[in-house]
């Protein structure tokens, strides 16, 4: 696999396990049996989620787009993203994505998609 594949494989992977993550739901029936819920499922595809985000950390600062300063500003950051879930806006909202689509815009959208995986994995 060549140099430049391997992230675009690493982030198109992320976006499919997602968007996965959330049109799951919708396929499962609306009356399931007590035996067939999926209640277990949630923490799978989180740390399949988690561990996509390690990867793609990990491609970033071997072809030497990301830093240690970057990554502790993604750590920080993500840190602050889960504190911000716990906050209500109004319209049933949350704080998150108002860090994400600034952190977004101000170091690139990489960085703000890495961010937004890794504050809600």
């Amino acid at each position: 696999m060549t140099e430049r594949a391997r992230p675009v494989l690493v982030y198109v992977l992320m976006v499919v396990v997602g968007a996965a993550a959330f049109l799951y739901p919708f396929w499962i029936p609306g009356r399931a049996l007590p035996n067939q819920a999926h209640s277990g499922d949630a923490p799978l595809v989180a740390a399949l989620a988690g561990a996509l985000v390690v990867g793609a950390v990990a491609l970033e600062v071997r072809r030497g787009t990301m830093n240690g300063a970057t990554i502790a500003i993604l750590g920080v950051l993500a840190a602050i993203a889960g504190l911000l879930r716990l906050l209500e806006l109004p319209g049933g909202g949350n704080g998150i994505f108002f860090l994400v689509v600034l952190a977004g815009a101000a170091f690139g959208p990489r960085f703000g998609l890495l961010l937004g995986l890794s504050a809600m994995a």
